[in-house]
């Protein structure tokens, strides 16, 4: 797949996100509704711990956005999304947080607009 067409239509970033999420996806959709939290389900806890990672997983995305852009080739990119995946899955553990953890708590912050605003606020006090 050529990223350079990603790249000039500026969806680069999108489709390696993907990249790095498609394997977790498989589990929402495997225990159905397992990622569908509300608000009160998300404890305050996992919402600051869900905020911390998520100020961590932005940044890790920035530093390899530059550097996938300008790979090389497909095996350097494949390379470089695995140290990626690896440096994510490291942030999410740091703030006590799995994988499907993340991905529920991610899916219960899109669905629920209160969630989302505590979330955006203890990004912002961080």
């Amino acid at each position: 797949m050529d990223l350079k067409l990603f790249k000039s239509s500026g969806i680069c970033f999108f489709f390696l996100m993907a990249l790095v999420l498609t394997p977790t996806l498989g589990l929402s959709q495997q225990y159905g509704d397992a990622g569908q939290n509300t608000q009160s389900e998300v404890s305050g806890q996992d919402i600051k711990a869900f905020a911390n990672a998520q100020l961590e997983v932005s940044r890790v995305r920035q530093q390899y956005q530059t550097r996938l852009s300008n790979a090389g080739n497909q095996d350097e990119q494949q390379a470089l999304v695995q140290e990626m995946n690896e440096k994510l899955v490291a942030a999410l553990k740091d703030e006590g947080l799995s994988v499907e953890k993340y991905n529920e708590i991610f899916n219960a912050v899109q669905n629920d607009a209160d969630l989302r605003e505590r979330v955006t606020e203890m990004m912002q006090d961080s």
